[in-house]
C-alpha cells in the first residue's frame, strides 16, 4: 500500500477531507468516526498517549460480508442453496469515495465456502481480529517516499452487508422474532389480523391495528441498543448455565450468540453495524411496493383505495425506465 507513490497520495483523503456533520456526502461525515478521531487509543485497558487516526498513515478499513449465490441453475435444476459462498473484503476508508470500491483498492480476507450457510461467523474472523489488535500498536511497515519504516496503525471501525450477513456478525436473531430488529428494542406482534387459518408470523408494524399511538418514535426511535447493553447480554449468555436458559435470553433480547468484533476497542456493536440501505430500501422494500402496486401482494387487494396501476401501464414504466438509462450521469451509477 505504501510502496506505490499514486496510493499514498490518494490515502491522503482521509486527512485532508473536511467533515461537516450537519451533512452526509461521505463516510467521514459521520459522527461515529469524528468521535473515534477524538479519542486516545486504548490497549489491554490502557489509554496510550496517541490518539485514533493522529497520523496520515493511520488507516481506517470497513469490513464487508455478503453470502451470494454462484451457481444458480435453470429450470428444475435451480440451486436449492441461498449461498454458495460468503466472501469477506475490507475497504479502505482513506481513500476517496471514487475510488474507493474499485477491485484495485479492496483487499480480500477470503471466500466462506459453500454450500451451506455458515453457522458460526466469529471462527472465520478470529485471524482478521488478531491482526486488528496488532494493528493498535502499529505495523512495521516501509514508506516509499520517505525512504523509512513507520508504524502502521490501523483500525476496523465499521462493517457492512446485507441484513443476514449483519445478523450473523451481530449474532442477533432476526427477521420473525419478538425482537427482530439488530438497532433497536422494538417488540415485533403476531400476525392475528391474516386471513390465514394458522399465522405464526411476528412483524412490526409502525401502527398496530387497533391502537391509536404511532410506534415510530416511542418504541424504535426513543428505543435504541447500546454497546453496554449488547455487552452485557454477551456476558450473560456467556454465564448461562443451561440451553434452556440461553434460549430465554434469546427470546427476552433478540441476541443469540457474542460478536468477536465487540472486544476491539473501537468498535461499537451499536453503531458500527449500520442497517445496508441497498438492501433493505432499494431491494426489499421496493420490491415489495411494485407487487403491493401490481396487486400481487400476499392477496392484499386495494380496498377502497385506488393505488393498483394496470399491468398496460407497467408496461410504459419498464420501456421508459429502461431508456432513462442511457442519460444516468456516471456519476450516479
Amino acid at each position: 500500500m505504501f510502496r506505490n507513490p499514486r496510493t499514498i497520495e490518494l490515502l491522503l483523503y482521509r486527512f485532508q477531507c473536511k467533515a461537516d456533520l450537519n451533512k452526509i456526502e461521505d463516510v467521514w461525515d459521520s459522527a461515529i468516526l469524528q468521535e473515534l478521531l477524538s479519542k486516545n487509543i486504548t490497549i489491554d485497558g490502557q489509554t496510550q498517549d496517541y490518539a485514533y487516526g493522529e497520523l496520515e498513515t493511520d488507516v481506517f478499513i470497513a469490513l464487508t460480508c455478503d453470502g451470494i449465490s454462484v451457481h444458480k441453475g435453470i429450470g428444475a435444476h435451480r440451486s436449492q442453496t441461498e449461498y454458495a459462498c460468503f466472501p469477506l473484503d475490507l475497504i479502505i476508508l482513506n481513500l476517496p469515495p471514487e475510488v474507493r470500491t474499485q477491485d484495485r483498492y479492496v483487499y480480500s480476507l477470503g471466500v466462506i465456502p459453500g454450500p451451506h450457510e455458515l453457522k458460526d461467523l466469529n471462527s472465520f474472523l478470529w485471524p482478521f481480529y488478531l491482526e486488528c489488535t496488532c494493528g493498535l500498536q502499529g505495523i512495521r511497515t516501509y514508506h516509499s517516499l520517505d525512504n523509512k519504516l513507520f508504524p502502521m496503525r490501523f483500525y476496523c471501525p465499521l462493517s457492512f452487508g446485507d441484513l443476514k450477513a449483519m445478523i450473523k456478525l451481530k449474532g442477533t436473531v432476526g427477521v420473525g422474532a419478538l425482537k427482530p430488529c439488530h438497532q433497536c428494542n422494538v417488540a415485533a406482534v403476531r400476525d392475528t389480523w391474516s386471513t390465514s387459518p394458522i399465522s405464526n408470523t411476528y412483524y412490526v408494524p409502525l401502527m398496530v391495528p387497533g391502537a391509536g399511538e404511532d410506534r415510530l418514535e416511542t418504541e424504535i426511535l426513543n428505543n435504541l441498543r447500546t454497546h453496554s447493553e449488547f455487552e452485557e447480554t454477551y456476558h450473560r449468555l456467556d454465564m448461562a448455565g443451561s440451553k434452556a436458559e440461553r434460549k430465554r435470553i434469546r427470546r427476552e433480547t433478540g441476541i443469540r450468540q457474542s460478536c468477536i468484533l465487540s472486544l476491539l476497542p473501537y468498535f461499537d456493536m451499536a453503531r458500527s453495524v449500520p442497517h445496508g440501505f441497498m438492501h433493505a430500501v432499494y431491494i426489499n422494500q421496493f420490491r415489495a411496493l411494485i407487487r403491493l402496486w401490481r396487486g400481487e401482494y400476499k392477496g392484499i387487494d386495494s380496498g377502497t383505495g385506488t393505488y393498483v396501476i394496470p399491468g398496460a401501464v407497467w408496461k410504459v414504466i419498464g420501456i421508459e425506465t429502461r431508456r432513462a438509462v442511457k442519460t444516468i450521469p456516471a456519476a450516479f451509477v
